[in-house]
């Protein structure tokens, strides 16, 4: 395990400003700043640099302010927030699924123009779980890299569910409990910073995704 997040954390270690450090941003913002304005723009700059401004997504037609509700359901859910005092468990999964079903009504009610017709935002379990691995840091984001890696050790459907959370707890607490301590320490001896464990499990399954990648060879490494 160790060796896969090496992998993921070269191109941080090489590149001071490297995009994946954008995670480290909005992650610290939400624990130390409360105007909305501001982590607006830190959760839009954040999602822009992990691929959720395409051409084609919805977010693209709009500024940073249809984040503004959002934020503020996410600050709603603050006691979620990861830290090194403080990590998710079973305890907390109702009140998780709540925080994802506000944020997906949310982003389904911003509408924008395309193709000549109004639309609607479509708030994917991608685009959502990245916006609470980067302000709460309590679930991995379910990308195709990690969807692809996870399925590489248990096939599990591109959702939350019980089942699937369950599966995540036993892997940090159970299954690589003592090898995500030892990365975490290691992590923030090296960075000073607190990294979950549920990033920690989102690097790991998202390296293992890119590896096994058929496409890797013509692909510099992405968090797509």
């Amino acid at each position: 395990m160790e060796s896969t997040i090496s992998r993921y954390l070269t191109s941080i270690d090489k590149y001071k400003n490297h995009r994946f450090t954008s995670w480290e941003n909005c992650y610290k913002a939400f624990q130390t700043i409360d105007d909305i304005d501001i982590l607006s723009l830190h959760l839009g700059f954040y999602l822009a640099s992990w691929g959720m401004y395409r051409g084609s997504s919805g977010l693209l037609q709009k500024n940073h302010k249809i984040h503004y509700k959002a934020v503020e359901i996410i600050l709603d859910y603050k006691s979620l927030q990861c830290n090194s005092t403080f990590e998710i468990s079973l305890l907390e999964f109702d009140d998780l699924c709540k925080l994802i079903t506000e944020l997906e009504k949310h982003y389904q009610g911003i509408e924008f123009w395309r193709n000549n017709r109004n639309d609607n935002v479509n708030p994917t379990i991608t685009l959502i779980t990245k916006i609470i691995m980067g302000t709460l840091g309590c679930l991995p984001a379910f990308d195709r890299y990690f969807l692809d890696g996870i399925n590489f050790k248990k096939q599990l459907a591109s959702k939350i569910s019980r089942t699937n959370f369950e599966f995540l707890l036993e892997f940090i607490n159970n299954t690589k409990s003592e090898e995500i301590i030892g990365i975490q320490k290691t992590i923030n001896s090296k960075r000073d910073m607190y990294y979950p464990k549920m990033k920690i499990v989102d690097m790991y399954f998202w390296q293992m995704g890119y590896d096994n990648s058929p496409t890797k060879k013509d692909k510099k490494a992405s968090k797509l």
